[in-house]
């Protein structure tokens, strides 16, 4: 072997090592619990600090099991939705079942970790306070999303206006209702929907939400409804 495919030969060998390293560490990363040490936060404020750390663990350890028997999901937005923020809602609410507290209680504990997941959107919101037409930018940040993050192949979507005075829509499908009664635990579903509540709360006054059930509620439909308030009635 000459000394010039010796100097080829290390770089494509460290490379391919480095390669590896990469790919294990994205398959270990794809199985870490998102929002984990937030969770553990939540917990320390009614349990002692070691007591929150070994739960967090169990919900850690139940979320690897639950992420690795997940179902095949060809969409990259439902695999995201369900990686993200079904599977360690989930992980976290049967870990505190099996304390033995009530459900009212576990429900009540896991929407406050759970508020965790609004965060990015809040940033934005507060973002927009700074802008005028704050209801033309929050109706093109609504309809970009929708698009991208909530497909036909999970929600079915019916649209009843979208213009420059009001923003609605009418949700007959949830994908978040049909995973969590998939594993056996519909009674989580609105807990999520408490933080399309937490966003709407937090929107500038020139922007009004409202919404008065959700299919996870009992209602018929999710109603999704934002109206433009001009400044003279604000």
């Amino acid at each position: 072997m000459t000394k010039k495919n010796k100097n080829i030969i290390w770089p494509v060998f460290l490379g391919t090592l480095g390669g590896i390293w990469a790919a294990k560490k994205l398959l270990s990363k794809a199985e870490e619990m998102p929002h984990a040490d937030h969770f553990q936060r939540v917990l320390a404020q009614k349990r002692a600090t070691v007591e929150a750390g070994l739960l967090v663990s169990q919900a850690q350890a139940r979320y690897k099991t639950l992420f690795e028997k997940r179902p095949h999901l060809a969409n990259l937005a439902l695999r995201s939705h369900l990686k993200d923020s079904i599977l360690p809602g989930l992980a976290l609410y049967q870990t505190l079942l099996e304390e033995g507290t009530s459900q009212e209680m576990v429900l009540a504990e896991v929407e406050v970790a759970l508020e965790k997941t609004v965060e990015p959107s809040l940033k934005f919101i507060k973002l927009l306070e700074r802008f005028p037409n704050q209801f033309s930018i929050f109706r093109w940040a609504v309809d970009l999303i929708m698009k991208l993050g909530f497909p036909p192949a999970g929600w079915e979507v019916e649209w009843l206006a979208n213009d420059e005075h009001r923003v609605a829509f009418d949700i007959h499908g949830c994908f978040y209702l049909q995973i969590l009664e998939y594993y056996g635990a519909p009674e989580l579903v609105p807990v999520f929907c408490h933080t399309d509540d937490l966003i709407g709360e937090a929107l500038p006054p020139s922007i009004r939400w409202e919404r008065s059930n959700t299919l996870a509620r009992g209602g018929e439909v999710c109603d999704f409804r934002w109206t433009y308030v001009k400044e003279e009635t604000m």
